[in-house]
């Protein structure tokens, strides 16, 4: 995984549905014939939810592929597609997300934290930050400062046609783990990817030719 592809998400609203996309674009990806070794990372992860940029690690051909397959939702103003670059040579730490056990996904989902909302206000505590729209429901998530920790797949099947969600988590990792392959690996999650922040990343481009 010698090189790095940035995408930001454009539309709060639809973020975790954005985050799914993207995902199963590296499922694909990792499922073909000849498949990719594609590991993924959400760089503005933190306490309040996913944040808005999705990061994907892999050889320059496997990411201008997920360029390639993601440009349709670039064309409508729902994302932003910057451009491949290789991973800083000077990178001393790794993080790895990981697909949380199904328990543990259903605690984030919106009716669980609504529960949440209404026990602790029983209790005459203050409720978690669940703004309610007009109607009772969960605000969109373009109206939260971050959206939460969950990705929402679109369901592959005919037969179970409902969307589904995946808790993610955000962990420290060494970079001996890289060999390591966690829950959620057919996503390009489990796997421990280099930490490139800002100060570290690498100057211009290196291959966006296969999107301009």
């Amino acid at each position: 995984m010698s090189h790095y592809l940035d995408i930001v998400i454009r539309d709060g609203a639809l973020a975790a549905e954005l985050h799914g996309r993207l995902l199963w674009i590296v499922h694909q990806l990792r499922s073909a014939s000849e498949p990719h070794h594609i590991g993924v990372d959400f760089p503005g992860y933190h306490s309040h939810g996913m944040g808005f940029s999705f990061r994907a690690f892999a050889e320059p051909m496997a990411l201008a592929r997920i360029v390639a397959m993601a440009t349709k939702l670039e064309d409508i103003g729902l994302i932003g597609i910057q451009s491949i670059r290789p991973v800083p040579e000077n990178v001393t730490e790794y993080v790895v997300c990981s697909r949380l056990a199904k328990g543990d996904s259903r605690k984030y989902s919106p009716s669980r934290l609504q529960r949440y909302a209404r026990r602790a206000i029983a209790r005459g505590e203050a409720p978690p930050d669940l703004p309610q729209t007009a109607t009772g429901g969960i605000r969109a998530e373009n109206q939260y400062p971050h959206p939460r920790q969950f990705v929402v797949m679109a369901s592959q099947s005919s037969s179970s046609p409902e969307n589904y969600t995946l808790a993610i988590s955000r962990t420290p990792a060494r970079s001996s783990d890289n060999a390591t392959v966690g829950p959620g690996a057919a996503y390009g999650l489990g796997i421990p990817v280099p930490l490139v922040s800002e100060r570290l990343k690498a100057g211009p481009d290196a291959t966006r030719g296969a999107h301009e």
